[in-house]
């Protein structure tokens, strides 16, 4: 009908230049014989292709919330040196310009102490950290590392005479001995391992990215003094000193590029304390005497790392590599032998007195490659 035929058009029309997905379309009540009912036509809207760019990623937040979560694996070495307050290794006395006639009219002579600590090396201590963070920056993660140093000392005497030198061992429990041969030998042993259980919490602005850590660390020490005269069966002091305990730790982590979006500043800190049992036993076998002590103890954990960060994009992954400077405190943790800076050639090395925990300190340099994916 040209009144129908009309109104479509005019449907047609407006659909057209609005864009519009829905069709207004209206049918007579009925068709003339041999017309085809009306098929309702349809103005879709136009579609854009819209893609996203991925936003610059961080050492640990490679996909931006809220868009999916991440793993983190992490493999590196501290290459750290252990320092002691005090950590004993020899007592020397010697007696120079003594005369060897009577005394008087002769001459006494200078009587001379000195104190060896034992010699520490740099270590290479391997770790590993693994973890998850999902879209909301929440996770968790482990994390673990091992140190282990053997020494070996040997000190040279004097002759004897009058005009003499005097060994002395350090004094674990109150035992100790006293030799004036020509030599004497001390092996020490420091092996730390901890490990680090926590829930983390990443955020991300204005530039920084900062992680927040708690949890749980798990921490062991065991060490050992012994000294001895070389090829002889006397004069022999074996001892071991140990603590394993556990108890809560924190960290924070922060980020920042300096000159360019691939490379970061961090820093980290972390503090610990953990409570257990410290056990020490010390021998002479070669005069059948034993001591053995034990007790609960703490120790205080202080850590600190500062450095820098490179960081690349593959795919859908990062690869990071981190070069810093750490230290560690840890107070209170004992040294091998647990004598005391009271033990000087000349002390009866008798009692408690002679027992005295020191500050075990690491210094060094962290080197780690890792991958957040």
């Amino acid at each position: 009908m040209p009144g129908t035929r009309a109104l479509l058009m005019a449907t047609l029309a407006v659909g057209a230049f609005g864009h519009a997905s829905v069709v207004w379309a209206v049918e007579p009540d009925f068709l003339p014989l041999g017309a085809s009912p009306v098929v309702p036509l349809t103005a879709e809207m136009p579609t854009t292709d819209v893609r996203t760019e991925p936003l610059m990623k961080s050492a640990f937040d490679p996909c931006p919330p809220p868009n999916c979560g991440y793993f983190i694996a992490e493999a590196g070495v501290l290459l750290m040196q252990a320092r002691f307050d005090n950590n004993m290794a020899f007592g020397l006395q010697r007696t120079t310009n003594r005369s060897t006639g009577a005394i008087p009219p002769g001459s006494p002579g200078t009587r001379l102490t000195q104190r060896l600590d034992i010699d520490h090396s740099v270590v290479v201590a391997p770790e590993v950290t693994l973890g998850f963070v999902n879209a909301a920056g929440l996770g968790a993660r482990v994390h673990y590392w091992y140190f282990r140093e053997g020494t070996d000392q040997v000190l040279n005497g004097g002759a004897p005479g009058v005009n003499s030198t005097l060994l002395y061992s350090a004094s674990p429990l109150g035992l100790g001995f006293i030799d004036g041969t020509s030599a004497m030998e001390v092996t020490s042993k420091l092996n730390v391992q901890v490990l680090d259980t926590e829930a983390i919490y990443v955020h991300s602005g204005s530039r920084w990215n900062v992680l927040f850590a708690g949890g749980v660390r798990i921490a062991r020490i065991d060490q050992s003094y012994n000294a001895f005269v070389p090829q002889s069966s006397n004069n022999t002091l074996l001892s071991n000193n140990t603590f394993h305990g556990a108890g809560p730790t924190l960290a924070v982590e922060v980020r920042h590029p300096v000159c360019c979006a691939c490379l970061n500043l961090y820093g980290k800190v972390r503090g610990s304390m953990v409570y257990g049992e410290a056990n020490q036993s010390a021998t002479r076998p070669d005069q059948n005497l034993a001591a053995q002590e034990n007790r609960v103890a703490s120790i205080g954990i202080a850590e600190m790392e500062l450095g820098m960060e490179y960081n690349k994009i593959v795919r859908s992954s990062q690869l990071f590599g981190q070069v810093g400077v750490v230290a560690q405190n840890w107070s209170g943790a004992g040294s091998a032998s647990r004598s005391s800076v009271n033990v000087l050639p000349g002390g009866s090395f008798v009692g408690a007195s002679y027992t005295g925990d020191s500050d075990i300190n690491f210094l060094g340099l962290a080197v780690r490659l890792g991958v957040n994916y």
